[in-house]
Parts: C-alpha cells; sequence; structure tokens
C-alpha cells in the first residue's frame, strides 16, 4: 500500500480558504535551528510564511502506539510563539500578519529526530 507524498496546508481567514498543496504545485521550505522552525510555502498567488520558536526546555515527549508497543512518537510544546504572514505574490500586499504566544506545537516524524 502506497503513502501520500507531498504536503497539504490550508488557512482560513475571513471565510476565504488558502491552500498551499503539492497537487497544486505550491513550493515548500523548512528551515530549522535548534528548536525553532521557519517555513515558507508559495504558489502562483499567494506566499505564506510561518515562524514557531519554541522554548527547547518546554518540550515533552509522548509516547504513542506502534507495532503493538508505546514508543516515542512526538515532542509536544504548548509554549510555542507562532507568527503567520499571508502575502499577495503579485503586488507583496500582505493579507494577514499575527503572532501567538501560547501555541501548541507538536513534531514528530523525521522532524522530531532533526530536532534532536
Amino acid at each position: 500500500m502506497g503513502g501520500f507524498r507531498g504536503f497539504l496546508i490550508g488557512l482560513t481567514l475571513n471565510n476565504k480558504f488558502y491552500e498551499f498543496t503539492t497537487i497544486n504545485r505550491s513550493k515548500l521550505n523548512i528551515v530549522k535551528k535548534e528548536q525553532d522552525i521557519h517555513i515558507k510555502v508559495s504558489n502562483l498567488v499567494n506566499t505564506l510564511v510561518i515562524d514557531i520558536e519554541s522554548p527547547k526546555d518546554k518540550f515533552a515527549i509522548c509516547n504513542g502506539p506502534r507495532d503493538n508497543k508505546m514508543i516515542p512518537l512526538v515532542k509536544e510544546n504548548l509554549s510555542s510563539k507562532v507568527k503567520i504572514q499571508l502575502k499577495r505574490n503579485k503586488d507583496n500586499k500582505i493579507l494577514y500578519c499575527d503572532e501567538g504566544i501560547c501555541g501548541g506545537v507538536e513534531y514528530g516524524g523525521k522532524i522530531m529526530n532533526m530536532l534532536g
């Protein structure tokens, strides 16, 4: 059985849905610096930037089931700062910009291993 290889990112603002997906040929770039992550995703119309700042000492490792065993699967944090900015490409107009200071962040899979 095959798996989905790609990404799906959606953002709803003022009853409008903005989608960034492998299917619509959006481009995704993820840069990490210690526990912090910078995500930039763009399609032909818009660009979404997500900056996640996570205090290294605030992560907890959570177990989950795999092969009938409970193993560490994800790192969780409820003290992250998450900034998002949505920009229209044709004129660089900022459509939305905001910051959350008590963001819940969960890293699993390969990204969890990258964060160490």
